[in-house]
């Protein structure tokens, strides 16, 4: 329903519309329009000035993507997100790197990639031979196995591991899973770099599978390694 169509001014006082509200409302909202009455007469508008949006958390100084992600932060169970979703994004948040590259760390916590598996879920997708991993061409590729499983993932893993070397008290299968194993490392700077590390290695793997898928590329080991190691 329009608002012009919810209320009526009378001699300047804002008046509900409650007959047109009860016929346009099906039968089983019926209670909850009964509840909503006991609550608007307590709401009303002036027909002078101009309307504002505010941004309740901060009247002050308005909104802010940081105030927001403050105010999300500030709640241990945020909208639809478990506590182990939101310490990994908050680590996320931290890493130095670029906007697009943390962008894609969140999405990838919140299981939000557009990997073969999610589509085919979204029905864009419908053969299950078009779901298949890029890399290895024996398992679907799910968020999990693109990243982790697929075995020239974890040969690349394995590399970088190396790479890092006996500096950084981690096993490769704690490097894998970094976003639950980062407070192995106590030394902030030490974390953050090491954190930069593993989101490089899922940034360039996720850009050289959509090369291979959209622009014909063909996977080399070296070059995956050196983009990774360049990137960081």
């Amino acid at each position: 329903m329009s608002v012009a169509k919810a209320f009526h001014w009378e001699e300047e006082v804002w008046n509900w519309n409650w007959d047109c509200w009860l016929q346009e409302t099906e039968a089983e909202y019926v209670e909850l329009l009964s509840s909503m009455h006991q609550q608007l007469p307590l709401v009303s508008s002036q027909n002078s000035g101009r309307d504002e949006v505010v941004w309740m958390a901060d009247e002050q100084k308005g909104f802010s993507a940081k105030g927001c992600a403050k105010e999300i932060s500030s709640h241990d169970h945020g909208p639809g997100l478990q506590s182990i979703q939101l310490r990994r994004i908050r680590f996320v948040w931290k890493i130095k790197v670029p906007f697009k590259v943390g962008i894609f760390g969140w999405r990838f916590v919140l299981g939000r990639l557009p990997t073969r598996e999610q589509l085919k879920i979204r029905g864009i997708i419908v053969d299950d031979i078009d779901c298949c991993c890029v890399f290895c061409f024996q398992e679907m590729e799910t968020s999990s196995h693109l990243f982790d499983s697929c075995p020239f993932t974890r040969r690349i893993w394995n590399k970088v591991g190396q790479w890092i070397g006996d500096n950084v008290n981690l096993q490769n299968e704690d490097l894998r899973n970094f976003l639950d194993h980062f407070d192995k490392i106590k030394a902030v700077e030490e974390r953050l770099t090491v954190g930069v590390i593993w989101i490089a290695f899922m940034w360039n793997l996720w850009m050289i599978r959509n090369a291979i898928l959209f622009k014909g590329s063909i996977f080399n080991f070296d070059e995956c390694f050196s983009a990774i190691v360049l990137s960081s």
